[in-house]
């Protein structure tokens, strides 16, 4: 019979998994991207992978977009639609900033 990995185990395996990508994203990517969808969908991941381990790194690099994302709201290039999808993509990371659920505990 072999021996099973106990559920801590596995939980660590995930983090250090979450850690490996998210880490190498972020130093993928300092700029930050544009604020489309794909990019809003990545934030939101990283949302939960802060919301998982409390790394305030993964929020903090968030919060940098929003801010980039925010700055085109204010000073708006005169493009209608791309203030839209600017608008939905910040509140898609202020929905997830705001809120704080832990998923697993270590």
């Amino acid at each position: 019979m072999s021996a099973c990995a106990s559920p801590k185990d596995e939980a660590k395996e995930i983090v250090d998994i979450i850690y490996k990508v998210n880490n190498y994203w972020q130093t993928q990517n300092p700029e930050h991207g544009r604020s489309f969808w794909d990019n809003a969908a990545y934030h939101s991941g990283n949302m939960e992978a802060f919301f998982l381990t409390g790394d305030s790194d993964f929020m903090n690099y968030s919060k940098a977009w929003a801010g980039k994302v925010l700055s085109r709201i204010i000073k708006p290039n005169g493009n209608t639609a791309m203030a839209r999808v600017t608008i939905m993509c910040f509140l898609v990371i202020t929905r997830f900033v705001s809120r704080r659920m832990p998923i697993y505990t270590i």
